[in-house]
């Protein structure tokens, strides 16, 4: 594979690496970058976190393979051709989140006023709107 020891740190070939993820993503049909990185032996928190963020064509080729994962995954969910949590799981992994999130503000997006009130006041105060 083109590598070199030095410590505890690998020297990876990275258009190896990049022409390996490329015939995985084609030839795969739920590709998994742990699991590539599984089958030859890399070490994927480096690769990802590490070695991808200073060679930008490897961050291509493992975004390019997370891309066919998301929608390959998204497609079988839709057929029902795979279980919904699963999906759901996967999909997290991705960054999917499944969660609402809503943000109150008050007039010109400044803070909201809040102020206690009796029923009375309440009822006069919707009156008045």
């Amino acid at each position: 594979m083109g590598e070199r020891r030095r410590g505890t740190e690998k020297k990876y070939d990275v258009d190896e690496l990049i022409e390996k993820i490329n015939k995985y993503t084609e030839t795969t049909t739920i590709p998994i970058f742990k699991e590539i990185c599984y089958l030859n032996g890399w070490n994927y928190h480096y690769l990802y976190d590490r070695l991808s963020q200073k060679q930008p064509r490897l961050k291509e080729a493992i975004q390019h393979m997370m891309d066919k994962k998301e929608a390959q995954i998204e497609k079988l969910a839709l057929y029902k051709e795979l279980d919904s949590r699963m999906a759901q799981f996967s999909l997290a992994q991705l960054g999917w989140r499944n969660e609402q999130s809503i943000k109150h503000s008050g007039p010109g997006g400044g803070a909201v006023k809040i102020r206690w009130m009796s029923m009375e006041e309440a009822k006069e105060a919707e009156e008045e709107e």
